[in-house]
């Protein structure tokens, strides 16, 4: 860890936890009746598993080029591309996929009426996804100026 500039502690601590939210709620339902209750909450990865996979790939992307290069297993500048170029643009691809995401959900519905009432809206997933998302940018920012000095 101590190898580690600032950039790719965060890079790999925003991958992680943006992962994570992967699986936690994004989008949740609840209703309330005479009859009963209902409620239900959903995951990008089950609610939409294309998006999800996308997000996934960018994730390990950026850190897996910074891992590789650190166990001496493969350096992607050796072939001609900078590291930090690589992690900026999968970061920037998986923070744009985690906006768009969350722009696209719809949020803060609510109905009440004399037998009930219901609502839906975005989960505690998206809103910790977003902030990885940003980490995960910053750090690639960071990197790449860290990489250029």
């Amino acid at each position: 860890m101590s190898e580690l500039t600032l950039g790719e502690k965060l890079v790999g601590g925003g991958a992680i936890v943006l992962l994570v939210s992967l699986f936690l709620p994004w989008y949740g339902f609840s209703s309330s009746s005479i009859v009963g209750s209902f409620s239900e909450k959903i995951s990008l990865m089950s609610g939409s598993g294309g998006i999800a996979f996308l997000i996934l790939a960018a994730c390990v992307v950026t850190v897996g080029a910074i891992l590789l290069r650190m166990l001496n297993i493969f350096d992607i500048s050796d072939q001609g591309v900078p590291e930090a170029t690589v992690v900026l643009g999968a970061a920037g691809i998986g923070a744009l996929l985690v906006i768009w995401k969350f722009l696209s959900m719809p949020s803060g519905g609510f109905s009440s009426g004399d037998f009930g009432s219901a609502g839906y809206g975005r989960s505690y997933g998206a809103y910790i996804a977003l902030v990885a998302a940003v980490a995960l940018v910053a750090g690639a920012v960071i990197k790449f100026q860290e990489e250029r000095a």
